[in-house]
Protein backbone atom coordinates (compact mmCIF):
# COMPACT_ATOMS: atom_id res chain seq x y z
CA UNK A 1 0.00 0.00 0.00
CA UNK A 2 1.78 2.95 -1.02
CA UNK A 3 1.57 6.32 1.21
CA UNK A 4 -1.70 7.89 -0.45
CA UNK A 5 -3.61 5.07 -0.06
CA UNK A 6 -2.54 4.79 3.47
CA UNK A 7 -3.44 8.29 4.12
CA UNK A 8 -6.57 7.75 2.47
CA UNK A 9 -7.79 4.77 4.58
CA UNK A 10 -6.59 6.45 7.50
CA UNK A 11 -8.35 9.35 7.08
CA UNK A 12 -11.70 7.84 6.25
CA UNK A 13 -11.48 5.21 8.96
CA UNK A 14 -11.55 8.07 11.28
CA UNK A 15 -14.07 10.39 9.47
CA UNK A 16 -16.52 7.59 9.72
CA UNK A 17 -15.83 6.71 13.54
CA UNK A 18 -16.17 10.88 14.40
CA UNK A 19 -20.02 10.48 12.19
CA UNK A 20 -20.54 7.63 15.16
CA UNK A 21 -18.86 9.03 17.90
CA UNK A 22 -21.28 12.49 17.44
CA UNK A 23 -24.42 10.28 16.72
CA UNK A 24 -23.94 8.75 19.83
CA UNK A 25 -23.37 11.16 21.71
CA UNK A 26 -26.23 12.72 20.25
CA UNK A 27 -28.38 9.99 21.43
CA UNK A 28 -26.92 9.68 24.81
CA UNK A 29 -27.33 13.25 26.12
CA UNK A 30 -27.39 13.18 29.73
CA UNK A 31 -30.65 14.90 31.02
CA UNK A 32 -30.17 18.36 32.94
CA UNK A 33 -30.19 18.15 36.49
CA UNK A 34 -32.04 21.29 38.26
CA UNK A 35 -29.92 23.04 40.35
CA UNK A 36 -26.70 21.91 38.83
CA UNK A 37 -24.89 24.77 36.23
CA UNK A 38 -24.50 22.96 32.66
CA UNK A 39 -20.61 22.90 31.69
CA UNK A 40 -19.89 24.62 28.87
CA UNK A 41 -20.34 23.03 25.30
CA UNK A 42 -16.97 22.80 24.73
CA UNK A 43 -16.72 20.75 27.98
CA UNK A 44 -19.19 18.39 27.19
CA UNK A 45 -18.02 17.77 23.41
CA UNK A 46 -14.28 17.79 24.34
CA UNK A 47 -14.92 15.08 27.08
CA UNK A 48 -16.12 12.60 24.40
CA UNK A 49 -14.00 13.46 21.83
CA UNK A 50 -10.93 13.35 24.24
CA UNK A 51 -11.56 10.04 25.36
CA UNK A 52 -12.10 8.85 21.52
CA UNK A 53 -8.56 10.02 20.74
CA UNK A 54 -7.00 8.32 23.89
CA UNK A 55 -8.88 4.97 22.94
CA UNK A 56 -7.84 5.11 19.62
CA UNK A 57 -4.50 6.12 20.55
CA UNK A 58 -4.15 3.15 23.15
CA UNK A 59 -5.66 0.82 20.47
CA UNK A 60 -2.92 1.43 17.88
CA UNK A 61 -0.11 1.61 20.94
CA UNK A 62 -1.42 -1.99 21.78
CA UNK A 63 -1.13 -3.15 18.31
CA UNK A 64 2.22 -1.81 17.61
CA UNK A 65 3.57 -3.71 20.48
CA UNK A 66 1.55 -6.86 19.55
CA UNK A 67 2.74 -6.83 16.08
CA UNK A 68 6.69 -6.49 17.72
CA UNK A 69 5.74 -9.27 19.98
CA UNK A 70 4.60 -11.40 17.29
CA UNK A 71 7.11 -10.64 14.52
CA UNK A 72 9.91 -12.13 16.75
CA UNK A 73 13.35 -11.30 17.08
CA UNK A 74 14.18 -13.32 13.83
CA UNK A 75 11.62 -11.72 12.55
CA UNK A 76 12.45 -8.13 13.71
CA UNK A 77 16.00 -8.82 12.06
CA UNK A 78 15.13 -9.63 9.07
CA UNK A 79 12.93 -6.46 8.45
CA UNK A 80 14.73 -3.93 10.57
CA UNK A 81 12.82 -1.12 8.64
CA UNK A 82 9.41 -2.23 8.74
CA UNK A 83 9.98 -2.89 12.55
CA UNK A 84 11.05 0.72 12.85
CA UNK A 85 8.21 1.45 11.41
CA UNK A 86 6.50 -0.19 13.62
CA UNK A 87 8.13 1.11 16.68
CA UNK A 88 7.70 4.96 15.16
CA UNK A 89 3.82 4.24 15.17
CA UNK A 90 3.72 2.88 19.27
CA UNK A 91 6.04 6.25 19.77
CA UNK A 92 3.26 8.23 18.29
CA UNK A 93 0.37 6.98 19.08
CA UNK A 94 1.39 6.31 23.04
CA UNK A 95 2.46 10.13 22.71
CA UNK A 96 -0.58 11.58 21.94
CA UNK A 97 -2.85 8.90 24.10
CA UNK A 98 -0.84 10.94 26.83
CA UNK A 99 -1.50 14.36 25.93
CA UNK A 100 -5.55 13.50 25.19
CA UNK A 101 -5.66 11.36 29.08
CA UNK A 102 -4.26 14.62 30.79
CA UNK A 103 -6.22 16.85 28.74
CA UNK A 104 -9.07 14.52 29.66
CA UNK A 105 -8.46 14.74 33.15
CA UNK A 106 -8.35 18.70 32.88
CA UNK A 107 -11.77 18.61 31.10
CA UNK A 108 -13.07 16.46 33.36
CA UNK A 109 -12.33 17.85 36.18
CA UNK A 110 -13.36 21.19 34.39
CA UNK A 111 -17.50 20.01 34.43
CA UNK A 112 -18.22 19.91 38.05
CA UNK A 113 -16.36 23.08 38.81
CA UNK A 114 -17.24 26.43 38.83
CA UNK A 115 -14.48 28.09 36.91
CA UNK A 116 -14.96 25.26 34.24
CA UNK A 117 -11.80 25.44 32.13
CA UNK A 118 -10.02 28.05 33.92
CA UNK A 119 -9.66 25.78 37.14
CA UNK A 120 -6.26 25.87 38.20
CA UNK A 121 -3.73 22.98 38.16
CA UNK A 122 -4.56 22.41 42.02
CA UNK A 123 -7.91 22.00 40.84
CA UNK A 124 -7.38 19.64 38.67
CA UNK A 125 -4.79 17.49 40.28
CA UNK A 126 -7.26 17.09 43.12
CA UNK A 127 -9.79 15.95 40.77
CA UNK A 128 -7.28 13.49 39.94
CA UNK A 129 -6.45 12.73 43.39
CA UNK A 130 -9.96 12.19 45.13
CA UNK A 131 -12.09 10.79 42.33
CA UNK A 132 -12.20 7.99 40.70
CA UNK A 133 -12.13 8.87 37.13
CA UNK A 134 -9.30 11.13 38.20
CA UNK A 135 -7.11 9.00 39.50
CA UNK A 136 -7.26 6.49 36.39
CA UNK A 137 -6.92 9.37 33.68
CA UNK A 138 -3.99 10.11 35.67
CA UNK A 139 -2.60 6.30 35.98
CA UNK A 140 -3.44 5.96 32.10
CA UNK A 141 -1.86 9.43 31.57
CA UNK A 142 1.68 8.12 32.91
CA UNK A 143 1.96 4.74 31.45
CA UNK A 144 1.20 6.49 28.45
CA UNK A 145 3.75 8.28 28.78
CA UNK A 146 6.00 5.59 29.85
CA UNK A 147 5.09 3.44 26.99
CA UNK A 148 6.44 6.34 24.87
CA UNK A 149 9.78 6.80 26.31
CA UNK A 150 10.51 3.24 26.36
CA UNK A 151 8.98 3.04 22.34
CA UNK A 152 11.62 5.97 21.78
CA UNK A 153 14.32 4.16 23.72
CA UNK A 154 13.88 1.05 21.84
CA UNK A 155 14.17 2.83 18.94
CA UNK A 156 17.61 3.45 19.77
CA UNK A 157 18.44 0.09 20.95
CA UNK A 158 16.15 -2.35 18.85
CA UNK A 159 17.54 -5.26 21.06
CA UNK A 160 15.12 -4.10 24.07
CA UNK A 161 12.07 -6.71 24.20
CA UNK A 162 9.00 -5.10 22.87
CA UNK A 163 7.53 -6.95 26.29
CA UNK A 164 7.87 -4.78 28.51
CA UNK A 165 5.89 -2.45 26.52
CA UNK A 166 3.49 -4.64 26.29
CA UNK A 167 2.45 -4.80 29.79
CA UNK A 168 2.85 -0.68 30.34
CA UNK A 169 0.43 -0.13 27.69
CA UNK A 170 -2.16 -2.60 28.87
CA UNK A 171 -1.62 -0.96 32.39
CA UNK A 172 -3.13 2.00 31.07
CA UNK A 173 -5.42 0.94 29.15
CA UNK A 174 -7.53 -0.83 31.72
CA UNK A 175 -7.34 1.71 34.46
CA UNK A 176 -10.09 4.46 33.24
CA UNK A 177 -12.35 1.31 32.12
CA UNK A 178 -12.33 -0.18 35.35
CA UNK A 179 -13.78 3.15 36.75
CA UNK A 180 -17.20 4.70 36.25
CA UNK A 181 -19.99 1.98 35.68
CA UNK A 182 -17.71 -0.98 36.67
CA UNK A 183 -16.72 0.27 39.67
CA UNK A 184 -19.88 1.59 40.89
CA UNK A 185 -22.32 -1.64 40.01
CA UNK A 186 -22.78 -4.75 41.83
CA UNK A 187 -20.69 -6.92 42.21
CA UNK A 188 -17.74 -4.09 41.46
CA UNK A 189 -15.06 -6.92 41.41
CA UNK A 190 -16.71 -9.19 38.63
CA UNK A 191 -17.60 -6.31 36.49
CA UNK A 192 -14.87 -4.53 36.76
CA UNK A 193 -12.53 -7.82 35.61
CA UNK A 194 -14.98 -8.43 32.93
CA UNK A 195 -14.26 -4.61 31.79
CA UNK A 196 -10.75 -4.71 31.75
CA UNK A 197 -10.74 -7.85 30.05
CA UNK A 198 -13.56 -6.42 27.00
CA UNK A 199 -11.11 -3.37 26.84
CA UNK A 200 -8.31 -5.37 26.65
CA UNK A 201 -9.29 -7.99 23.81
CA UNK A 202 -11.15 -5.19 21.89
CA UNK A 203 -7.56 -3.41 21.75
CA UNK A 204 -5.39 -6.50 20.90
CA UNK A 205 -8.51 -7.31 18.41
CA UNK A 206 -8.67 -3.92 16.86
CA UNK A 207 -5.08 -2.49 17.16
CA UNK A 208 -3.36 -5.70 16.15
CA UNK A 209 -5.45 -5.64 12.37
CA UNK A 210 -4.70 -1.72 12.35
CA UNK A 211 -1.12 -2.61 12.21
CA UNK A 212 -0.78 -5.99 10.55
CA UNK A 213 -2.69 -4.49 7.38
CA UNK A 214 -1.35 -0.92 7.56
CA UNK A 215 2.43 -1.99 7.93
CA UNK A 216 2.78 -5.47 8.06
CA UNK A 217 0.64 -5.53 4.60
CA UNK A 218 3.72 -4.12 2.46
CA UNK A 219 5.99 -6.79 3.10
CA UNK A 220 4.77 -10.14 1.71
CA UNK A 221 7.09 -12.44 3.59
CA UNK A 222 6.88 -10.51 7.00
CA UNK A 223 2.62 -11.10 6.71
CA UNK A 224 3.24 -14.80 6.07
CA UNK A 225 5.00 -14.94 9.50
CA UNK A 226 2.69 -12.14 11.64
CA UNK A 227 -1.12 -12.85 10.32
CA UNK A 228 -1.15 -16.80 11.28
CA UNK A 229 -0.05 -15.77 14.60
CA UNK A 230 -2.38 -12.80 15.01
CA UNK A 231 -5.49 -14.93 13.69
CA UNK A 232 -5.12 -16.64 17.03
CA UNK A 233 -5.09 -13.56 18.96
CA UNK A 234 -7.86 -12.54 16.88
CA UNK A 235 -9.85 -15.56 17.18
CA UNK A 236 -9.19 -15.29 21.65
CA UNK A 237 -10.26 -11.77 21.46
CA UNK A 238 -13.88 -11.95 19.84
CA UNK A 239 -14.64 -14.65 22.19
CA UNK A 240 -13.34 -12.26 25.20
CA UNK A 241 -14.80 -9.24 23.54
CA UNK A 242 -18.55 -11.16 23.03
CA UNK A 243 -18.92 -12.62 26.16
CA UNK A 244 -17.46 -9.77 28.48
CA UNK A 245 -19.84 -7.59 26.54
CA UNK A 246 -22.83 -9.12 27.41
CA UNK A 247 -22.14 -8.81 30.89
CA UNK A 248 -21.41 -5.60 30.30
CA UNK A 249 -24.13 -4.34 28.21
CA UNK A 250 -26.81 -6.03 30.53
CA UNK A 251 -25.43 -4.28 33.62
CA UNK A 252 -25.28 -1.15 31.70
CA UNK A 253 -28.61 -1.10 30.76
CA UNK A 254 -30.39 -2.46 33.86
CA UNK A 255 -28.29 -2.52 36.57
CA UNK A 256 -28.36 -6.29 36.89
CA UNK A 257 -25.81 -8.91 36.25
CA UNK A 258 -28.89 -11.09 35.28
CA UNK A 259 -31.88 -9.36 33.79
CA UNK A 260 -35.04 -10.61 33.25
CA UNK A 261 -35.35 -10.53 29.15
CA UNK A 262 -38.31 -8.36 29.40
CA UNK A 263 -36.04 -5.56 30.64
CA UNK A 264 -33.19 -6.25 28.10
CA UNK A 265 -35.65 -5.66 25.44
CA UNK A 266 -37.12 -3.03 26.73
CA UNK A 267 -33.83 -1.30 27.74
CA UNK A 268 -32.56 -2.00 23.93
CA UNK A 269 -35.58 -1.15 22.11
CA UNK A 270 -36.32 1.63 24.56
CA UNK A 271 -33.10 4.00 24.85
CA UNK A 272 -30.80 5.73 23.32
CA UNK A 273 -28.00 3.70 25.21
CA UNK A 274 -29.66 0.51 23.68
CA UNK A 275 -29.63 1.26 20.44
CA UNK A 276 -25.83 1.97 21.05
CA UNK A 277 -25.46 -1.51 22.26
CA UNK A 278 -27.65 -2.92 19.48
CA UNK A 279 -25.22 -1.17 17.12
CA UNK A 280 -22.18 -2.85 18.87
CA UNK A 281 -24.49 -6.50 18.74
CA UNK A 282 -24.87 -5.86 14.76
CA UNK A 283 -20.74 -5.06 14.33
CA UNK A 284 -19.85 -8.46 16.33
CA UNK A 285 -21.92 -10.46 13.74
CA UNK A 286 -20.80 -8.88 10.79
CA UNK A 287 -17.08 -9.27 12.34
CA UNK A 288 -17.20 -12.51 13.49
CA UNK A 289 -18.42 -13.77 9.78
CA UNK A 290 -16.04 -11.99 7.91
CA UNK A 291 -13.06 -13.32 10.52
CA UNK A 292 -14.34 -16.41 9.74
CA UNK A 293 -13.90 -16.35 6.51
CA UNK A 294 -10.14 -14.78 6.74
CA UNK A 295 -9.03 -17.57 8.54
CA UNK A 296 -10.85 -20.16 6.35
CA UNK A 297 -10.03 -18.99 3.28
CA UNK A 298 -7.00 -16.35 3.48
CA UNK A 299 -4.75 -16.72 6.20
CA UNK A 300 -3.31 -20.52 5.13
CA UNK A 301 -2.56 -18.44 1.64
CA UNK A 302 -0.99 -15.64 3.37
CA UNK A 303 1.38 -18.06 5.37
CA UNK A 304 2.22 -19.89 1.42
CA UNK A 305 2.72 -16.04 0.34
CA UNK A 306 0.17 -16.06 -1.95
CA UNK A 307 -1.87 -13.69 -3.33
CA UNK A 308 -4.69 -13.07 -1.52
CA UNK A 309 -7.87 -10.42 -0.97
CA UNK A 310 -6.39 -9.46 2.65
CA UNK A 311 -6.22 -5.59 2.25
CA UNK A 312 -10.18 -5.57 1.10
CA UNK A 313 -11.35 -8.14 3.74
CA UNK A 314 -9.26 -5.98 6.43
CA UNK A 315 -10.35 -2.57 5.48
CA UNK A 316 -13.96 -3.73 5.75
CA UNK A 317 -12.84 -5.06 9.00
CA UNK A 318 -11.17 -2.11 10.54
CA UNK A 319 -14.25 0.25 9.14
CA UNK A 320 -16.57 -1.85 11.14
CA UNK A 321 -14.36 -1.76 14.14
CA UNK A 322 -14.02 1.31 13.38
CA UNK A 323 -17.58 1.99 14.14
CA UNK A 324 -17.86 -0.10 17.13
CA UNK A 325 -15.13 1.79 18.64
CA UNK A 326 -17.14 5.58 18.36
CA UNK A 327 -20.17 3.61 20.03
CA UNK A 328 -18.19 2.05 22.67
CA UNK A 329 -16.91 5.49 23.65
CA UNK A 330 -20.11 7.07 23.33
CA UNK A 331 -21.47 4.35 25.95
CA UNK A 332 -18.84 5.00 28.55
CA UNK A 333 -20.38 8.18 29.44
CA UNK A 334 -22.65 8.67 32.28
CA UNK A 335 -26.46 8.67 30.44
Amino acid sequence: MNDRAWLLQVSALVGASLVVLAFGILVTLPHPVVGIPEPSVVVRTGIPLLRWIANVCAIGAVGSVLVLVLLGEAGRDRAPALARRTSTAAVWTAAVWTVAALLGLWFNAAEISLRQLRLPVGGVLGYGGNVSLGLALLISAGSAGALTAYSVARLRRPSLPPDVGFLIALSGLTAVSMSGHPSQGEPPLLLMTASALHVTGAALWVGGLAITSLIIGADRQALAVVLPRFSRVAEASFALVGVSGLLLAATRLTGDVTPPLGDVVDALTQTGAGWLVMGKLACMVLLGCSGAYIRSAVVDRVARQQPTPLTAWAGLELAVMAVAVSLATALGRPL
